[in-house]
């Protein structure tokens, strides 16, 4: 009885091995071309070399951003604010006609590409901005007036306890 098992077992197993052998790997999200060696179909590479080859890029780029003059740093800048911003406003009023879920992932979006993507390049691009005069000032004085509401806000936190 057992003898007779075997091969069923045998038979069972090859397949199993035939199974796993001929499946694809998982797709990477880095590569979604990844096929059975593990290596990405579009570029030949591992999904980590691709991510390498992204990170490059995204470096480059970034050299080219700091390579801008200060007027074309700002035109770079005023760009993406002036897409998220009226969009922030688009997303209050489908929330104001009724679409809550809508509007509040609209919201969040916004909001997300505003701290993701106008931060990260105002970060890379003040130094040039800080370079004309009159956004200096500006600059200056919104610091000022952030220092002054910092400070009230501390010393009434310091009356209250």
């Amino acid at each position: 009885m057992v003898a007779a098992h075997a091969p069923v077992a045998i038979v069972a197993a090859s397949r199993h091995r035939d199974i796993f052998l001929n499946a694809q790997t998982p797709r990477s999200p880095l590569c979604p071309r990844r096929g059975k060696t593990g290596k990405c179909s579009e570029h030949g590479t591992s999904p980590l070399a691709a991510q390498l080859k992204n990170q490059e890029l995204l470096m480059s780029l970034k050299r080219r951003v700091e390579n801008l003059g200060p007027y074309q740093s700002l035109f770079l800048l005023a760009v993406p604010t002036a897409t998220v911003e009226p969009l922030k406003l688009v997303a209050v009023a489908v929330a104001g006609e009724g679409h809550w879920i809508a509007g509040t992932a609209m919201i969040a979006t916004c909001y997300l590409l505003s701290l993701v993507v106008v931060e990260r390049l105002f970060v890379i691009v003040k130094p040039k901005l800080l370079t004309i005069p009159w956004f200096a000032k500006l600059w200056t004085a919104i610091l000022a007036v952030r220092t002054w509401f910092v400070a009230a806000f501390r010393r009434m936190r310091a009356r209250m306890s």
